[in-house]
């Protein structure tokens, strides 16, 4: 429900860049096996991407891919599956002699060479890229600890105290991010990197050119430590851990992922798609749109989940209403802070059945939990016991038996 109305305002942008374009080239990964280096072309014959360094933070030292700090034991490539399909996987092992692991390599033999177990060969980071033989829209990016990592905290949570991929990024290339507090709270669009605001509150990250080849960024697993982050210093779009996390356990993982448009039909792109059977257009359809569609669908699959169809939500389906506006601050008896909501949304059920609009449903905000009074969010899926006797004296259930009406209620 807060999405929606951020979302409105991007309407008018995402509609003019989800055009039809050319179609035909997927993305092509080139991997050097020598440094682990690699270039993502989106359009053939332009590197819209290249990996230029590895780093890692730990202590009050940085350990570098460039620099020689970070130092490169093996590279090597396998063969799998997953929920994307078959892909190859290209793997380096990195080691550090500036670098405070969490624990020591002991039980970690498979990760380590057998030559020796010192801090310069035991491995301390483990970056990979997967590419994919049947979807070659799609490439995955992992990193692992498998020692972990002490005293990593940089003191901010914009900043990534890991970084793979580390990219020079194409220049002249659109861009829409979201980011904010909720999803969809804001969004920005220009000429990347201008104005782009990664970290802590980033969201999915979509470039694309002139002709609306469109690629989507984002974390795929580990949500709310894994970021996004441009650094203007080095001129690098970075994906890691955020910066103000103290230390990185033993095992640690988190995986980015990009995503191109394919083409297809938004409504047969990917299995987690809705079906063209509700009539919706078959044609090829790219841009910023379909892409992030695609991209949704990804993940989907991903976790094993089915893109669940508009009416199998109460709040999409049906008219609601919603307090989060003039009734938030104004309450019909007391004030914002000591306010009866009880009395408010009894009064305005009332009135509303007199004029006969049919809602069918009740957002109730934050202040159903007390807000800042109660650790600062929600704790327990009940009345605040705080403010109950002034916000609902008689009891959120008692109110929901008079209104006969589901609750959407606010979490933060």
């Amino acid at each position: 429900i807060m999405m929606a109305a951020s979302i409105r305002h991007v309407a008018a942008v995402v509609l003019l860049i989800s055009l039809f374009s050319p179609l035909g080239f997927c993305l092509k990964l080139n991997f050097n096996t020598n440094d682990a280096s690699f270039t993502v072309q989106v359009v053939a014959g332009q590197d819209w991407f290249s990996h230029v360094t590895t780093t890692l933070h730990s202590g009050s030292s940085w350990a570098d891919s460039s620099k020689g700090s970070l130092k490169l034991i093996n590279v090597t490539s396998s063969s799998g599956s997953d929920a994307f399909g078959v892909f190859t996987r290209h793997v380096a092992l990195w080691s550090s002699s500036t670098i405070i692991p969490a624990t020591a390599a002991n039980g970690l033999s498979s990760l380590q060479p057998s030559s020796s177990s010192s801090s310069e060969t035991s491995v301390i980071f483990v970056t990979a890229v997967r590419e994919y033989k049947n979807d070659p829209n799609v490439l995955a990016f992992e990193q692992h600890f498998p020692l972990g990592l002490k005293n990593t905290s940089l003191g901010s949570y914009n900043e990534v105290l890991s970084s793979f991929p580390s990219f020079k990024v194409a220049s002249k290339l659109g861009y829409l991010s979201y980011y904010g507090q909720m999803a969809g709270y804001d969004f920005n669009t220009g000429v990347f990197p201008n104005g782009y605001q990664g970290g802590l509150q980033g969201g999915p990250l979509i470039l694309f050119d002139s002709d609306l080849n469109t690629v989507v960024l984002s974390s795929s697993s580990s949500f709310t430590t894994s970021v996004m982050q441009y650094n203007t210093t080095t001129q690098t779009l970075n994906f890691g851990i955020q910066g103000k996390i103290a230390n990185v356990p033993a095992g640690y993982s988190t995986e980015f992922i990009m995503v191109q448009n394919s083409g297809s039909s938004s409504s047969s792109s990917s299995s987690s798609s809705s079906s063209s059977s509700d009539g919706a257009s078959t044609a090829p359809c790219v841009g910023v749109a379909c892409t992030m569609h695609e991209w949704g669908a990804r993940l989907l699959s991903r976790y094993g989940k089915q893109r669940a169809h508009p009416e199998s939500s109460v709040v999409i389906q049906y008219l609601g209403y919603s307090t989060t506006g003039y009734y938030f601050y104004n309450p019909e008896d007391g004030n914002g802070t000591y306010g009866n909501y009880q009395t408010t949304l009894l009064k305005f059920n009332e009135y509303s059945l007199s004029i006969k609009i049919p809602y069918s449903y009740y957002l109730i905000d934050s202040w159903w939990y007390g807000e800042y009074n109660v650790y600062n969010g929600v704790w327990m899926w009940e009345d605040s016991h705080v403010l109950l006797k002034e916000r609902f004296p008689l009891g959120l259930e008692w109110l929901h038996d008079q209104l006969q009406l589901p609750y959407a209620a606010h979490m933060g």
